[in-house]
């Protein structure tokens, strides 16, 4: 497993076959997240090579790193995104790789698919780009920010500069 630089900014896979639903994306993650390093592959059969290319130290550089997070699309040309979580969670490279399926469709068959073959959340992209923006926020806030991931080395997956807010030493103030 080739773990990022813990100075390096986060770094998330968009798979998306939709040149407008990319663009969108990538502008909302630049506004609320503008450190953050975003590639994009356009189809299952490309994301499933480029994953395996990282894995294996990709040429060798810095940015040979995994990603930190997967954002697959759900529809996607020459190996749908169910196809792809598939390979994903079959790699014992790649498995522990979060990855967030967002999709258009909603259909319960395909969220309930999705968390079937190991997915760790479903978003459906709404048609509002306000509501889109908010998802993509908390997206970010929550995977990038909140978690603590398996390919993180920095700071626990905090940002605190203190330490970990939960074992830092209990202060009263109410108590002086």
């Amino acid at each position: 497993m080739v773990l990022p630089n813990p100075t390096s900014p986060p770094n998330i896979l968009l798979v998306e076959d939709n040149a407008a639903h990319a663009a969108v994306f990538q502008r909302l993650l630049h506004d609320c997240a503008p450190g953050t390093a975003l590639d994009h592959v356009t189809n299952g059969r490309d994301a499933v090579e480029h994953l395996r290319r990282l894995a294996d130290g990709g040429n060798g550089g810095a940015d040979a790193a995994l990603p930190d997070v997967i954002i697959l699309d759900v529809r996607l040309p020459q190996l749908d995104g169910f196809g792809v979580l598939a390979e994903i969670r079959a790699d014992r490279r790649l498995r522990h790789l979060p990855v967030v399926m967002l999709s258009t469709s909603a259909e319960p068959q395909d969220v309930d698919r999705s968390y079937e073959l190991g997915a760790n959340a479903y978003m459906a992209k709404p048609d509002d780009y306000h509501l889109m923006a908010q998802r993509v926020a908390a997206l970010h806030a929550f995977w990038i920010d909140a978690a603590c991931l398996p390919s993180q080395r920095h700071n626990g997956g905090h940002d605190d500069p203190q330490g970990d807010f939960f074992h830092r030493p209990y202060h009263d103030a109410g108590s002086d």
